[in-house]
């Protein structure tokens, strides 16, 4: 059964109706009603995409009458514009119908066509004169929508596999990581028995060492005891005698002999130990005697420097005079800074003469050159 419903069509502020469904597809067939125009049904207010209502027309005995597109037409203007139906004629008997007497008032011009030939598409609104798809390509493009949502589920179940597998590897790689795990924690404990007998085996051993020590140390007391004879400490105290070369040594080397007379005083090596003692006083006095000898020299220099700048400080002080002007007399100040000048130089090659001695005389406790040092109040 034909739907009777009509519509308006709007393309931008154009409005053409009322039409039927059916002429609004035949329309957009034909190119004459753009994709992007709207439409609604009559009586309403709401405005629809003419593509939703696109759909597959029914199969009618005759084709209606085409209304006229020539004022929405994008493409072929000359196609014939068919007239719509006149509007139906109210029954007899009905106020303005036939036999009832009242005159029809005169029926309102109603033509489709000359409304849309007065409705002009503003030039941004007209799409291209490309006809719209046919049904066989609308067709065509379901399949390839369906191609397309088949590929897309092929991939997301594709996807899903992967992911299952890479969960399963992922599983079977901690499951080893896990066994990997337990045997070296295994053999980590295996370690630590080990290193706690080691440590068991070294304290062992340490304490064992100590006791070969301390026996070590016994048994040497116990020779060195059955060594103690008159021969053996002689023999130490004269090795001490000929390895030294001063006074401290020649001291350790007299308390050496020094025991060997004390403890076998009757032993012929007692005597013969009196005798080294001798000896090394000697050679102790000796070395003293020459060292004083040799400082004697230092400290005679020392005491010709301190004279000679004690001299000039004084020849410096007697030089100020004054005249009977209460001025300093200058003669008197440069002669007296002459015979200071002259001491003053007598200090200065005693005190380096005594510093060139001092380096071939020994100085135990470093007082001569301290002394060198402040001879002339400069140091």
């Amino acid at each position: 059964m034909p739907d009777d419903t009509t519509y308006l069509v709007r393309v931008g502020d154009a409005e053409v109706g009322p039409v039927t469904l059916d002429q609004i597809r035949r329309g957009m067939e034909a190119g004459k009603i753009p994709q992007h125009a709207q439409a609604k049904r009559v009586g309403t207010n709401s405005w629809i995409s003419v593509a939703a209502l696109n759909n597959p027309p029914p199969a009618h005995p005759s084709p209606p009458s085409e209304p006229s597109w020539s004022g929405l037409a994008v493409s072929d203007p000359a196609a014939p514009a068919r007239p719509l139906p006149p509007p139906k004629s109210p029954p007899r008997g009905t106020p303005g119908g036939p036999g009832s007497g009242v005159a029809e008032p005169a029926p309102a011009t109603h033509n489709p066509a000359a409304q849309m030939s007065a409705v002009k598409v503003p030039p941004q609104s007209v799409p291209s004169t490309t006809a719209a798809p046919a049904s066989p390509q609308r067709s065509k493009a379901g399949l390839v929508a369906c191609a397309i949502a088949a590929i897309a589920i092929i991939c997301c179940v594709a996807a899903l596999v992967l992911r299952s597998q890479a969960v399963r590897t992922g599983k079977a790689a901690v499951d080893d990581l896990r066994q990997d795990l337990s045997k070296a924690e295994g053999k980590l404990g295996d370690t630590r028995k080990l290193l706690e007998t080691a440590r068991a085996t070294l304290a062992t051993t340490q304490t064992n060492l100590k006791k070969i020590t301390t026996e070590l140390e016994t048994a040497r007391t116990e020779i060195k005891r059955l060594k103690q004879t008159p021969r053996y400490f002689f023999t130490e105290a004269l090795s001490k005698a000929k390895a030294s070369d001063d006074d401290y040594g020649d001291e350790k080397a007299i308390a050496a002999f020094q025991v060997v007379v004390d403890r076998y005083p009757e032993d012929p090596l007692a005597k013969v130990a009196k005798t080294r003692i001798g000896e090394l006083k000697e050679r102790i006095e000796g070395r003293a005697k020459k060292l004083k000898k040799a400082q004697a020299k230092v400290r005679k220099l020392i005491r010709i420097c301190k004279t000679a700048t004690e001299r000039a400080r004084k020849a410096h002080s007697s030089g100020i005079r004054f005249n009977m002007y209460n001025q300093i007399d200058m003669n008197s100040a440069l002669a007296a800074s002459r015979r200071g000048e002259k001491h003053q130089e007598r200090a200065k090659k005693a005190k380096k003469k005594a510093s060139k001695l001092l380096k071939t005389v020994p100085d135990p406790d470093g007082k001569l050159a301290e002394k060198v040092g402040k001879c002339d109040g400069t140091d």
